[in-house]
C-alpha cells in the first residue's frame, strides 16, 4: 500500500525520493526475493496500474459524448474493472500490435487484440492489413467475438485520396453489375454472411499470429471480392448483438442503447485512431455512411481534446 501511494505521488516527487521509496519496499521484503525480481514485479504492476488509471480517466471523460444518460452505470463500471495484462508494440508505420485483458468483478473478461502489418497475397503481391477484435468471456468460459473490424490497403497509412469502401457494399455492387437477380432479403442475408465469415476468419488471434496461415482464408476472400477496388482502402465491420447483450447484462449495464454500447466498447484505448475503425464499424453495422454519427458534429470520432494512445511498451513478465 505504501508503494502504491508513493507511485501515485511521483509527479510531485524527485527521482531520489522515488528511488528511496522503492528501495525501502525492496528492503521490506526481507530477502524473500532478489532486488531484480522485486523491481521487475514493480515495473509490470506500475505499468498495469497506469493503463488502468488511463482507462478509467477516458471512460469518465466520455470522448464520444455518448454517456449522458448512463453516467451512473459508467461510474460503477470504472469501480469494478482491473487491467490484468497489456502489451504494446510498434515499429513505425509497418507494424503495431496491442493485446490487453480487462477483468470485471462480475466475472466478465474483455480481451482486446489490435494489429497492423504487411501480408502476402497468393500471387506474391502484398497488402496492408489492420485488424481489431474485442472478445468477451465469463467465468473462464469460451471467448466470443463481440466486435471485429478489419481494413485492407495498398499502403501502410490510410489512403486519403479516395474514400474507403465497405467490402460488403462493394461485393453487393459487383453482384448488381453481374446482373444477379436476387431479392432484398437474399441481399441482406449475403451481406450478413460475408461479415460473419470475415469475422470468424480474422477475428481470433492465436499464438500463430505471426505466420502467413492466419490470413490465408481472409486474403482469398479479399482477392475474390475486391479486385475492382484494389486502389481503395477496403474494410469490414461486425458486431454480434447476442454476445453484446449477454456481456452487457452480466456487467449490469442493461438496459443500454446498442449504439451507446458500441461507443463504450470503442472508448477502451487499445487500438489506434489513425485508421477510422469507429467510422467503418458504424457504417457496416449501423448503416451510418462516411464514419458519421447522430451527434451534432457528425464525425463519429473522438472529440477534440481527447487523449491519443500512449505508445510506451507495457509488458507482462
Amino acid at each position: 500500500h505504501s508503494l502504491t501511494c508513493a507511485l501515485k505521488r511521483t509527479h510531485t516527487m524527485s527521482q531520489s525520493q522515488i528511488r528511496g521509496a522503492i528501495r525501502k519496499f525492496i528492503n521490506a521484503q526481507g530477502g524473500t526475493a532478489t532486488a531484480v525480481d522485486v523491481l521487475r514485479s514493480i515495473e509490470v504492476e506500475a505499468m498495469l496500474m497506469r493503463e488502468q488509471e488511463e482507462l478509467v480517466d477516458i471512460l469518465r471523460q466520455d470522448p464520444f459524448e455518448e454517456f449522458a444518460d448512463v453516467r451512473s452505470k459508467i461510474a460503477h463500471l470504472t469501480q469494478t474493472l482491473k487491467v490484468t495484462s497489456c502489451r504494446r508494440e510498434r515499429a513505425g508505420n509497418d507494424y503495431a500490435r496491442i493485446h490487453a485483458t480487462v477483468n470485471f468483478e462480475c466475472g466478465v473478461q474483455l480481451t482486446f487484440h489490435y494489429k497492423r502489418r504487411w501480408d502476402t497475397n497468393a500471387d506474391g503481391s502484398r497488402h496492408y492489413h489492420v485488424w481489431y477484435s474485442i472478445e468477451s468471456s465469463h467465468e473462464y468460459g469460451p471467448k466470443q467475438n463481440v466486435l471485429v473490424a478489419q481494413v485492407w490497403s495498398q499502403n501502410s497509412t490510410p489512403n486519403m485520396a479516395v474514400p474507403a469502401v465497405s467490402m460488403a457494399d462493394a461485393a453487393e455492387e459487383g453482384n448488381d453489375d453481374d446482373g444477379a437477380n436476387t431479392s432484398d432479403k437474399d441481399d441482406d442475408a449475403e451481406h450478413a454472411n460475408k461479415r460473419a465469415r470475415l469475422a470468424k476468419e480474422g477475428g481470433n488471434d492465436s499464438t500463430a499470429s505471426s505466420t502467413q496461415g492466419e490470413t490465408a482464408s481472409t486474403t482469398k476472400t479479399v482477392s475474390a471480392d475486391m479486385k475492382a477496388f484494389a486502389d481503395r482502402d477496403r474494410y469490414m465491420g461486425f458486431m454480434d448483438p447476442e454476445v453484446l447483450d449477454e456481456t452487457l447484462t452480466t456487467l449490469g449495464l442493461q438496459p443500454m442503447n446498442e449504439a451507446t454500447a458500441f461507443f463504450l466498447l470503442m472508448t477502451f484505448p487499445f487500438y489506434e485512431h489513425e485508421w477510422d475503425l469507429v467510422g467503418f464499424v458504424l457504417n457496416d453495422v449501423f448503416g451510418v455512411a462516411d464514419g458519421g454519427s447522430d451527434d451534432e458534429n457528425g464525425d463519429g470520432g473522438m472529440k477534440e481534446g481527447a487523449d491519443d494512445d500512449d505508445w510506451s511498451d507495457v509488458s507482462e513478465s
